[in-house]
Parts: C-alpha cells; structure tokens; sequence
C-alpha cells in the first residue's frame, strides 16, 4: 500500500510535469458543411457529424420547412434531414392502386427543400427521403378506410399492410404491377 508521504510526492512530481506541457488554445468549432466535408475526407473533426430526423407532419410546405430549420438550429445537427410527410396524389377512380402519373407528384415536398435550401443560407448539407415503389404502395394503401380508421401502433399498422399488400400483389398481379410502372415511369 502507498503512503500518504508517496501519494503527495508521487501528486507533486505529477502536478510539476503537467505545468511543463505547452498549453493549446481550444479548436475552432467547425461549422456544419465544414465539419461534414472533412469527415467525409477522413481529416480531423472538433466532433463527429450527426443528424436527427422526425415527422413533423406539417399541412403545409412553408410549416415544415419552418420546423426542420427550427429543429437543425436547436440540436445543432449537421445534416438536416427532410422526411416527405406529404402524401402522393390520391388515385381519381377510388382504387388506391390506380395512379395517374403526374409531373411532379410531391409538389408539397418539391416546395420544401427549396424553402429549407433558402432557410439554411448554406449552413448544412440536407437530404430528403425518396420513398420507392413499396412505400409508395403502402402510403397509398394506409390511407384507405380499413387503415386509416383504426387506432394501431406503427408496428401493427406495417405488419396489416405488409399482409394487404401481398395478398394485392397474389391475388391481382397485373393491376400491381401496371401500378408500380405508372408511378415510376421514366420519361425520356
């Protein structure tokens, strides 16, 4: 065991040897891009970039856009990540997987990332969700009575439309698959 002689010797000599070691001013914080971009390069960071995302769920482009700046700006995130909680156009015939193709189905969305583009003045890096043919299918389907009527978990709620859309996709293999070509055609 170490005397109490030892311990304040063995502090002393510690406590001298620490007061001959150059002192460095703290790093600049880096700003967002900034910190992103050397990151990405594998270069040295004040911190490790991160990001957060939520559904804000806004009525409206210039309310989400608003809420997503807002949020980056609180928890200081370096990429902001914009979910597209507005919903494809709905089918004109009453079946939800008849969709009409239109030029630009997520005009809401499109109207967001120009406002949060505006709104960040350049700080951060922001990406959006692109949902894909599946998600699509099941944004559409989520919406029809039989879901969007019953009060379930977001587990529950996948779990019957995962079942819904396979059945669909057994039981009329042609309407899903002339649903997944008309929502994601490609014009030349």
């Amino acid at each position: 065991m170490i005397s109490r002689r030892q311990f304040v010797s063995i502090t002393a000599a510690a406590a001298a040897l620490a007061a001959t070691r150059p002192t460095f001013a703290a790093e600049p914080k880096l700003r967002h891009k900034e910190r992103v971009d050397r990151a990405l390069k594998g270069l040295h960071v004040d911190r490790p970039p991160f990001t957060l995302w939520h559904h804000f769920n806004k009525a409206t482009a210039e309310e989400e856009a608003q809420a997503l700046v807002d949020f980056h700006r609180q928890y200081d995130t370096d990429i902001v990540k914009v979910m597209n909680d507005f919903s494809y156009p709905k089918s004109t015939t009453g079946k939800w997987y008849e969709v009409t193709p239109t030029d630009s189905p997520y005009p809401q969305q499109l109207e967001t990332l120009e406002l949060v583009r505006y709104g960040l003045k350049g700080d951060a890096y922001f990406i959006d969700t692109l949902y894909g043919p599946y998600m699509t299918a099941q944004v559409l389907l989520s919406a029809e009575p039989q879901f969007a009527d019953q009060k379930l978990s977001d587990d529950q709620l996948l779990n019957q439309l995962g079942g819904a859309l396979q059945a669909f996709q057994k039981s009329n293999p042609q309407a899903w698959h002339d649903m997944l070509g008309r929502h994601h055609r490609i014009d030349g």
